[in-house]
């Protein structure tokens, strides 16, 4: 999604600013899918995924299905369960993965 606000005006619209010349002062928003990642999900500090799933860039769904981290309703992760989940994950693997 992109969307250009003009200088002096009030609201966004939706433009392609690549192909838009604008005047100086102008605001851009452009939005992008996120990357692939790096490295092995299931080798991913656990502190990290609850910090992603607390700024709400992923479930906590997403946080266990992806990451194999638990994290509980507080906020907090649950280790056990994630070293546990993280082992079951690693079963299911195939030797590709």
């Amino acid at each position: 999604v992109n969307r250009v606000r003009r200088a002096g005006e009030s609201a966004f619209t939706n433009e392609d600013p690549a192909r838009t010349l604008l005047p100086p002062g102008s605001s851009v928003i452009v939005e992008t899918a996120g990357g692939g990642g790096w490295g092995d999900p299931l080798e991913r500090d656990p502190q990290m995924v609850r910090n992603d799933v607390i700024e709400e860039f992923i479930t906590r769904d997403e946080a266990r299905d992806a990451y194999g981290v638990v994290v509980t309703s507080d906020g907090s992760v649950n280790l056990a369960a994630t070293t546990a989940l993280r082992a079951e994950q690693r079963k299911g693997r195939s030797p590709r993965d």
